[in-house]
């Protein structure tokens, strides 16, 4: 068995090195301002709030797991394929994001 020094120099990584997994199975591309793409927007007669994020690249449940644990709701993608959060969670997953290296 290796030496846990060995299997963390073996093990590939982000290119930016700041994934937490060993390789990020999504990619969330920025806007042409250079932003993350969360936004908020308004439902049910403006009485709910939906965090919505945009440009998603890869395995989309895994960044699904990843947004569910973080804001402990649940979320789907919607008709237009956006991942979709009940309530305003824009700070929690642009901070997600930004940690990773996004």
């Amino acid at each position: 068995m290796q030496s846990p020094e060995m299997e963390s120099k073996s093990v590939k990584r982000c290119p930016k090195k700041r994934c937490p997994k060993k390789v990020c199975p999504f990619t969330v591309h920025r806007t042409a301002s250079d932003n993350i793409p969360v936004y908020v927007t308004r439902r049910k007669n403006r009485t709910e709030d939906v965090t919505v994020v945009k440009k998603v690249r890869g395995d989309r449940e895994a960044l699904k797991r990843e947004i569910e644990f973080l804001c402990g709701t649940r979320a789907s993608y919607g008709k237009s394929g956006f991942l979709e959060v009940v309530g305003n969670h824009r700070r929690a997953i642009k901070g997600y994001l930004r940690s990773i290296g996004y």
